[in-house]
């Protein structure tokens, strides 16, 4: 039903009413949209720490685009102390779960040896697999592995 406010013309304050019911029984994807909804802030004040706290809950429950999502909001330092380590465990739970926008990211970790030591062929797995989603980024991350 929260996704249904969110179509066509928008009813923010139907889609938080739906969603938050769906997020209190314990539904991973409501929460992961309700971390999308305060972490844009597009349709409501932006609030980091309570898109964070979304994110981590529907996270925590293996929904990969929060894993994801949680991971930049590690590494960023939005809502959260940076930490490159918990960037890297987040980006890797959900590239394992197969998101390819988390396998460019888990790949670009590699690369600069964040949260992790630099390891090429571990980006260039990554990437390829991001590749074969059709991820443009995964593309021009390429060019960046060193080939020393």
């Amino acid at each position: 039903m929260g996704r249904d406010c969110l179509r066509g013309k928008w009813d923010i304050d139907c889609a938080l009413n739906w969603l938050g019911r769906a997020a209190a029984q314990g539904r991973a994807s409501a929460m992961s949209l309700l971390g999308w909804i305060y972490s844009t802030g597009e349709l409501v004040p932006r609030d980091d720490k309570r898109a964070f706290a979304y994110f981590m809950d529907a996270a925590r429950l293996g929904d990969a685009a929060a894993q994801n999502n949680g991971g930049q909001m590690f590494e960023t330092g939005r809502g959260v102390p940076v930490s490159a380590d918990d960037a890297f465990s987040w980006y890797k739970r959900a590239a394992e779960a197969g998101l390819g926008s988390a396998q460019v990211n888990l790949a670009r970790l590699f690369i600069e040896g964040r949260g992790t030591p630099p390891d090429r062929a571990a980006a260039t797995f990554w990437l390829g697999q991001a590749q074969k989603q059709g991820v443009a980024d995964a593309v021009k991350l390429q060019e960046w592995i060193p080939t020393h």
